[in-house]
């Protein structure tokens, strides 16, 4: 008797539970229906006013954002700087002036002390760049005579003449007007022998009979078939 009262009174609770979950049930979704839907048209009009506003807001919004971006310049361009010379400084173009200017002078300057430095009345040409081989020959106050016996431009006659020597190298350039003789290419050596070449007939000339000196040089030429001999005497 007792199991079945126990039994039963077991049933009896758990039936009033699950009454009372379906009614608590039914309460919740009548509060949220109620709360969800609006209670008059009024309401309902003015909730949808506000669902069709917004989106017409975010979209003003959006487009304003959008319209100002396409409005704004992609870079920013600065205006070009000007610098307005007010007299104080030197540009470059006037120092580049100013340097060529003071450049020329240098150069006039440099000309006039290697002008200065010859005169005309100067009886000797330049110094050798090295020392002379055998008798020192420069100067330009040699006289003698120029006597051709060659048939086809004999002729004899005065003339002057300046020497320059540099090492064993000489050149002889006289005042001849004959059909050559004006001027010799050569050498010396040491003892004073000479080897010397007409610029215009490219004939050899030596020292046949003497040796050169500081104060003689005596040249000559074999002609006509080895038979005669030009000669060029010139003393100082």
């Amino acid at each position: 008797m007792e199991k079945l009262c126990d039994r039963l009174l077991k049933q009896g609770v758990l039936s009033l539970v699950i009454v009372s979950l379906s009614v608590c049930s039914t309460s919740l979704i009548s509060v949220a229906g109620q709360v969800a839907s609006p209670d008059t048209e009024e309401e309902a009009g003015v909730l949808l006013d506000d669902q069709k506003k917004e989106p017409v807001a975010e979209t003003t919004e959006t487009s304003a954002t959008e319209a100002a971006s396409l409005e704004e310049p992609p870079f920013e361009v600065s205006e070009p700087t000007v610098t307005v010379d007010d007299g104080e400084g030197i540009d470059g173009m006037t120092m580049l002036y100013a340097g060529g200017a003071i450049g020329l002078a240098a150069i006039a300057v440099a000309a006039l002390a290697g002008g200065g430095s010859s005169g005309s009345g100067s009886s000797s040409p330049s110094a050798p760049s090295t020392p002379v081989v055998g008798p020192d020959l420069n100067g330009s106050n040699w006289l003698g005579f120029l006597d051709i016996k060659d048939t086809r431009s004999a002729g004899y006659q005065n003339i002057s003449a300046t020497i320059i020597q540099n090492g064993s190298a000489v050149q002889i350039n006289t005042s001849s007007t004959l059909d050559y003789g004006h001027q010799f290419n050569g050498s010396i050596d040491s003892s004073g022998n000479m080897l010397m070449y007409d610029s215009i007939t490219g004939e050899d000339w030596t020292t046949h009979y003497s040796k050169a000196t500081a104060n003689s040089v005596d040249l000559y030429d074999y002609v006509n078939n080895l038979k005669e001999l030009d000669r060029m005497l010139l003393n100082r």
